[in-house]
């Protein structure tokens, strides 16, 4: 786990999380950088988002999960027709990601549109976000 500070002052200071590190360069200090994977965050509820939204051509889906859970997460069109299952599966909780590239099943372009991401789980009932690709 590597944490990144960058701007015109530091510009490329790369500190490993865990070390306490000291650095002074004009009136810019860094100290005790937390070791953050022992700073696991658990969220309290499921939740569902994406970003950027309107995307071309990718978007990044974020989805929490408060506790362990078998789910699913796809991708339908407008028309309700699946486009894609990105996750079938069991995963542990926290927080997750995962990209989808705008392609269908057969690693083809969608095109633009209004598609929806749907989250279930056979603990709580779904969620499901709206996305717009833009080509």
């Amino acid at each position: 786990e590597r944490v990144f500070y960058d701007n015109a002052v530091t510009s490329g200071i790369e500190v490993e999380a865990g070390q306490i590190t000291e650095v002074d360069i004009d009136l810019f200090s860094l100290v005790n950088v937390p070791d953050t994977k022992s700073q696991i965050l658990i969220p309290e509820s499921y939740s569902l988002s994406n970003y950027p939204n309107p995307f071309n051509p990718k978007t990044t889906i974020q989805y929490e999960l408060p506790q362990k859970s078998l789910i699913s997460l796809k991708i339908y069109d407008v028309s309700g027709r699946l486009v894609k299952i990105l996750i079938e599966g069991e995963k542990k909780a926290g927080i997750h990601t995962v990209l989808w590239d705008g392609k269908n099943e057969y690693n083809q372009d969608m095109t633009s549109g209004i598609y929806f991401c749907r989250l279930e789980s056979t603990i709580f009932s779904g969620e499901t976000k709206q996305m717009v690709l833009l080509r």
